[in-house]
């Protein structure tokens, strides 16, 4: 049997009751890579569906229904693109990092609802706690007003200052 021939393919396939898991080389992660002629490598999902269902077309991928990464039951695969795939990822709690993280917060970390009328959606920020943010924004506006008025006492002492240095002056030249 050569490599990259339908029979040399099934014959590294393990089936099982729900997923078809391929058995051959693969790499971490669960990738896939089946080397269908000396210079071409494909995934092995991929190469399932073209045998099951013909081409992919340009810019779809290949993706799990059952997101078992080394199954290649033709049934647990479709069709899509990148977007959907991320979408598949997100509906199925498989998203990670801190965007998703975020995405599963109930509270903010005062204990204020993230929910209804106290949560605020920013486009590329996130989500935001109202209450949290009416706070912030208070605490910034005490600060500016109180660094205006130290910095209006400062240039109030330094005028007086300057007052009492020139009315010495005229006082010591008379």
């Amino acid at each position: 049997m050569r490599e990259g021939t339908p029979e040399h393919f099934w014959s590294k396939v393990e089936k099982t009751e729900t997923c078809w898991l391929w058995r051959g080389p693969h790499q971490k992660y669960g990738q896939v890579r089946l080397r269908r002629t000396p210079t071409i490598r494909t995934g092995a999902h991929r190469f399932s569906w073209q045998l099951a269902f013909g081409s992919i077309p340009e810019g779809q991928l290949v993706l799990h229904r059952c997101d078992t990464p080394l199954c290649v039951r033709p049934e647990h695969l479709f069709l899509g693109t990148h977007l959907d795939n991320v979408h598949d990822k997100i509906g199925k709690g498989r998203d990670s990092g801190p965007p998703a993280a975020n995405r599963r917060k109930s509270h903010c970390l005062r204990g204020h609802p993230l929910a209804g009328d106290n949560l605020r959606v920013r486009d590329g920020i996130g989500r935001e706690c109202r209450a949290c943010g009416r706070a912030t924004s208070a605490v910034r506006s005490r600060r500016r007003y109180y660094a205006d008025v130290d910095a209006s006492r400062r240039k109030s002492q330094a005028y007086k200052k300057a007052r009492r240095e020139r009315a010495n002056a005229a006082t010591e030249s008379r």
